[in-house]
């Protein structure tokens, strides 16, 4: 059984972070820079929601003149669900297809340690089905060159 934290010991255990007074410009330009799709928002150091770029086109669709000086408060997702390291890897994709969830915060202790993206699990799955089939083609006619 695979679970988050062995995907996310390979993915790595990044976090990236804005403070809900922040505005939606700036995590616009945050997500650009760092390359990612969602911000673990903060108020006062703690976690408080996440932030996607899906709420940023939701954002500009409704406000489309004052959007980027709207706050990330306004339009991030509060009721988050949440995976542990420990939670079974396709438990948790089965939660986040069912919810319509393509980011989910991982914590340890109660502290976000990473966030997994649905695609990070499908290729995972991906790489794992791959692998079965080559071992049992392997199995079946011998090892292939490779």
């Amino acid at each position: 059984m695979e679970t988050v934290g062995d995907l996310l010991s390979d993915k790595g255990y990044r976090v990236w972070t804005i403070d809900q007074g922040a505005s939606l410009q700036e995590a616009a330009s945050h997500m650009l820079q760092t390359a990612v799709n969602s911000l673990i928002v903060l108020d006062g150091g703690r976690p408080a929601g996440i932030i996607t770029s899906r709420d940023l086109v939701r954002a500009l669709a409704n406000r489309p003149k004052s959007a980027g000086a709207d706050l990330v408060a306004e339009f991030m997702s509060e009721d988050l669900e949440i995976a542990t390291e420990g939670d079974e890897l396709a438990a948790v994709q089965a939660r986040m297809v069912a919810r319509r969830i393509h980011h989910i915060p991982v914590t340890r202790d109660g502290s976000v340690v990473g966030v997994l993206d649905l695609l990070d699990v499908v290729n995972r799955q991906l790489s794992t089905a791959r692998a079965l089939t080559d071992d049992l083609s392997d199995c079946m006619t011998g090892p292939a060159r490779r």
